[in-house]
């Protein structure tokens, strides 16, 4: 009888364990992907470091002033301090 509960004791503890190092996680399956993908980029274009940087592409500068404008407008409002709920709550024993 002991047996018994110390083997089901055992397996209960041991074999969740074990089933869940079995997983394949997302991680395992695309780990080094970035890293091998820009070794294989320098290969191809090893003198890129030099090379002249590309035009920057974006906003025109209408928009861009436009959008910068919201940005510190929105920044620079007065904000209300956030007040977090109270989860405390202090007791004296009597009910009113």
């Amino acid at each position: 009888m002991r047996s018994k509960r110390f083997l089901l004791a055992f397996s209960c503890a041991v074999l969740p364990g074990l089933v869940g190092s079995c997983a394949q996680s997302r991680v395992a399956e695309h780990f080094g992907e970035a890293q091998r993908g820009n070794v294989a980029h320098m290969v191809e274009h090893p003198e890129a470091e030099q090379a002249p940087p590309a035009a920057v592409e974006g906003l025109d500068p209408i928009t861009g002033r436009a959008v910068i404008g919201t940005y510190e407008r929105e920044q620079s409002a007065p904000r209300e301090a956030s007040r977090l709920p109270s989860i405390i709550e202090f007791s004296t024993g009597s009910e009113r």
